[in-house]
């Protein structure tokens, strides 16, 4: 009896290792399979519940089993590392361009925390997603710093509005995908280059049709942006997370970068959970590669199921 105990203690840990391996790998084909999409966001998690797993498979002499969570744990640090590779710091820059970027929640009322938050940070661009009129009211507050708005507010998850310290050169708003929801273009002068800005908010794809949804705009944001030269800057929540292989064609049919690269997963949805292992990161700043990154953090709480992203960038 004890010998079939001691036979069955390791059964649960080998299962779980052969599940998490599943997962990690299975995301690859997402492209294919929306379901298969989903299990692509969990990276992080599946590399400490993998090394939890491969921790207790040692204690139990299961070497074998220890090499196989080891594959485990080495092929989802190849997907993270690069988020904690050291970047390189760049002296005397005194005019880095400074943008937020805040899903505010359609339901969120308490626009104070988000106002207090611009007002001790002072980004030089704003970008607020799922933002109402109520959001366009609260702002009027800090007109003085940001005179440049670019109003698209609606009552559902899909408004866009954003506000510039700096002058516009061009400004629009331009309804992209099959649901044709509003992203907001703009084009500015830093370090005398013109910038090209989108911000978008895909569907979210909570079903094969919000998928496709999201995809399709994601598709057509490609189509609209690729014909504006460098630098440029894509923004916004984009309801999926870096290790998507969606993600990837993005940025490879775009020639894009993520900011976060060099400065942590910086998980910034959902603040249901308290604790960042059990948030992902789905809100995006990608750039062209002549930006140099100097900083990406999250911000705090502002009463929304979101965390603001903060991201200083130079030429």
């Amino acid at each position: 009896m004890k010998k079939l105990v001691f036979t069955l203690i390791p059964f649960p840990f080998q299962i779980a290792c052969i599940l998490l391996i599943g997962f990690s790998l299975l995301g690859n084909w997402g492209e294919f399979y929306h379901l298969f999409e989903l299990s692509s966001h969990f990276k992080p998690q599946y590399f400490l519940l993998l090394l939890a797993v491969t921790l207790c498979l040692a204690l139990l002499r299961k070497w074998i089993w220890v090499g196989i969570g080891l594959f485990g744990i080495g092929l989802n640090a190849l997907s993270l590392g690069p988020y904690y590779a050291p970047t390189t710091a760049i002296a005397g820059n005194s005019d880095p361009l400074k943008l937020l970027l805040a899903n505010v929640y359609t339901g969120n009322r308490n626009q104070e925390l988000l106002l207090d938050f611009v007002q001790q940070e002072k980004p030089d661009i704003v970008v607020l997603q799922e933002a109402g009129e109520t959001w366009l009211e609260a702002f009027r507050t800090l007109r003085p710093r940001y005179p440049y708005v670019v109003p698209a507010p609606r009552d559902d998850p899909f408004g866009n509005v954003l506000f510039s310290r700096i002058p516009l050169k061009r400004s629009q708003v331009v309804h992209l995908g099959p649901l044709g929801t509003p992203s907001i273009l703009i084009e500015f002068v830093y370090r005398e280059q013109v910038v090209s800005l989108l911000s978008t908010h895909p569907y979210p794809p909570v079903s094969a049709r919000g998928a496709a949804f999201r995809n399709s705009q994601l598709d057509a944001v490609t189509k609209f942006f690729q014909p504006y030269p460098s630098p440029r800057i894509l923004i916004g929540d984009l309801n999926m997370t870096p290790w998507s292989p969606h993600f990837t064609r993005l940025l490879d049919a775009l020639n894009l970068k993520d900011a976060r690269i060099g400065f942590g997963i910086l998980p910034s949805w959902p603040t249901t959970f308290s604790s960042s292992w059990f948030q992902i990161p789905i809100d995006h700043c990608l750039v062209t590669s002549d930006f140099q990154v100097l900083d990406t953090r999250i911000g705090p709480p502002i009463g929304s199921d979101h965390l603001p992203l903060l991201v200083t960038l130079t030429l």
